[in-house]
């Protein structure tokens, strides 16, 4: 059986010129389906992270995708969490979950998102590495410069060093 190369040429074609067009889901009322445990309820994610269950890992994954597709999808979103690490995220949605457990996880999700949605960072900056105390973590050079700026304002006293301490590592 031959194969035609000009069926994988024009394949290739399409999905290349494709590209630049954002996919888009649900239909025109804007429902859709969530996969996963998304639909679990909130209740079921307490119990996962209180047992120390095989499951909680699931629910931190499945919220690190829901974030990269918030930050893939949404208009000028380049982070909707620039500095809060997903295992934060996950302590607040413990906490949200343990106030309303009948919620289904993903609305507590979805909650979340729109609380961050002001906050997101809508353009990618440069990345700076922070060390402090034999630790080293990346951190968006926007946040760190934020972060002065409000405990300056609240009369905190700031290490002078920080700034020069930080490592520019590109954009």
């Amino acid at each position: 059986m031959s194969k035609n190369p000009g069926w994988a040429a024009l394949a290739v074609t399409i999905v290349i010129g494709l590209a630049p067009y954002p996919a888009t889901g649900a239909s025109k009322i804007g429902e859709f389906t969530y996969e996963g445990i998304g639909p679990q309820s909130c209740a079921e994610y307490v119990d996962a992270r209180d047992t120390d269950s095989a499951r909680y890992p699931f629910y931190v994954g499945w919220v690190a995708g829901f974030l990269s597709g918030y930050n893939q999808f949404v208009p000028d979103t380049a982070d909707i969490t620039p500095w809060q690490s997903v295992d934060l995220i996950a302590a607040f949605l413990y906490s949200h979950c343990q106030e309303n457990p009948s919620r289904r996880f993903v609305q507590s999700v979805n909650l979340m998102t729109k609380a961050l949605a002001p906050k997101r960072m809508k353009e990618r900056l440069q990345m700076v590495q922070v060390s402090a105390g034999g630790q080293t973590i990346q951190l968006y050079k926007n946040v760190i410069v934020e972060a002065q700026q409000a405990l300056a304002a609240k009369a905190y006293p700031l290490d002078p060093g920080l700034t020069t301490s930080c490592v520019w590592v590109g954009r």
